[in-house]
């Protein structure tokens, strides 16, 4: 998603912390649209490592089944401890390298 709003503050509803996309992202935390749904990283193979695309919550809600059918049921990378510790400090980092991009105007 390119037009992330970084002085956005999602209502305490869903963003029990009070922070700004900018702050969230910093920690390391995930940034909200304008329409407070969190923005997922969806693995466009359904792999770890691999592709990843920003999306709206309420979007990889939506098309779930039309973007989660190249795995089996059960076969998630979420079901390996350790691809899924990999996949979480990876997402930390990237929303910290998002913002720092964002900060340094590229």
């Amino acid at each position: 998603m390119k037009n992330i709003d970084w002085d956005y503050v999602a209502p305490p509803s869903v963003n029990k912390s009070g922070k700004s996309n900018l702050q969230l992202a910093l920690d390391g935390g995930v940034p909200f649209t304008k329409d407070n749904h969190k923005i997922e990283l969806h693995h466009l193979t359904q792999k770890e490592p691999g592709a990843m695309v920003e999306i709206p919550a309420n979007k990889h809600d939506e098309f779930t089944k039309a973007l989660h059918g190249l795995v089996e049921s059960g076969e998630s990378f979420r079901n390996d401890k350790e691809l899924y510790k990999q996949y979480n400090n990876f997402r930390n980092n990237y929303w910290k390298m998002r913002v720092q991009e964002h900060l340094e105007g590229k």
